[in-house]
């Protein structure tokens, strides 16, 4: 999908350097944090949680879902998402959200 689409689709489009955090393998766990840069659409908080794939199931069990994003501790991504009831955006690499180069 073109990225005039992807934003218009978006309630929140911001770039952003996901933090250390619970991991699997290094891609972080789902909710990650991450330090808002810049906000290209909407607004809110420095900081964030953000959907991922990757989330904890029981004591040493993880599962990775087709659809989130797969961040490691560091990289720098561009989100486009939704802000969910509890906080945490919501987005996928198919809303467009993207590693981005340094």
């Amino acid at each position: 999908m073109p990225q005039k689409q992807l934003r218009a689709q978006a309630q929140l489009v911001f770039n952003a350097v996901a933090l250390r955090g619970p991991n699997y393998r290094g891609v972080l766990l789902s909710p990650a944090r991450f330090r808002v840069r810049h906000y290209g659409k909407g607004s809110g908080p420095r900081f964030v949680r953000v959907t991922t794939a990757t989330r904890k199931i029981g004591r040493d069990s993880y599962v990775t879902v087709g659809e989130g994003i797969a961040p490691r501790a560091g990289e720098l991504w561009r989100i486009y998402g939704s802000r969910g009831k509890n906080g945490v955006v919501q987005t996928s690499f198919c809303s467009g959200s993207a590693r981005l180069a340094h």
